[in-house]
């Protein structure tokens, strides 16, 4: 009888508040992870992840920034790069993660949430920006729109986020299957 192929190790990178908020209220339902790293700038923000980076953000990542990360996502075959973008540490630290994940030759799927119409155009022109440089470095890149998900079923914010879970949810099982 042969060995059942065993896939890849799966780690999922929250980068942010907002990612991080998806995987606490989604992480029972992500059977298929591995492994939770949180990379934020806020250390409180980190607790009940398997493995936490706190960083600084400036205009450069430092070296030894990128050496923790690049410490947090080694040992895997795949990473899912959580991050809703419009912000300061999902837009600034996502391409960081996916271009050393490349480096590191290590399969990589981004998932990114778009900001609200109300959080306005200077998120959104940044949430783009961060697209374009996503687009091109990740693999696989998944978009979800806040502001669609509650146009589309008139719903509450509560229940925006959770329809926002559900997709991310149904899209980490789609790369990881």
């Amino acid at each position: 009888m042969k060995d059942p192929i065993k896939k890849p190790c799966v780690k999922l990178a929250a980068i942010g508040d907002g990612a991080g908020n998806i995987i606490r209220r989604a992480k029972s339902r992500l059977t298929q992870v591995d492994e939770f790293i949180s990379l934020n700038t806020d250390v409180t923000s980190i607790n009940g992840s398997d493995a936490g980076v706190t960083l600084r953000i400036g205009e450069q990542t430092t070296s030894e920034e990128r050496k923790r990360i690049a410490d947090a996502i080694s040992g895997c075959g795949r990473l899912i790069v959580l991050a809703c973008l419009g912000g300061t540490t999902g837009t600034r630290i996502s391409p960081v993660v996916v271009e050393i994940a490349r480096n590191l030759k290590i399969a990589t799927d981004v998932i990114a949430t778009l900001p609200f119409t109300l959080e306005g155009t200077v998120r959104s022109r940044q949430a783009d920006d961060a697209i374009e440089v996503l687009r091109s470095a990740a693999e696989n890149l998944v978009v979800l729109s806040n502001e669609e998900y509650r146009e589309n079923a008139c719903i509450s914010f509560a229940e925006t986020f959770a329809a926002v879970d559900r997709a991310v949810i149904e899209a980490i099982k789609k790369i990881t299957d």
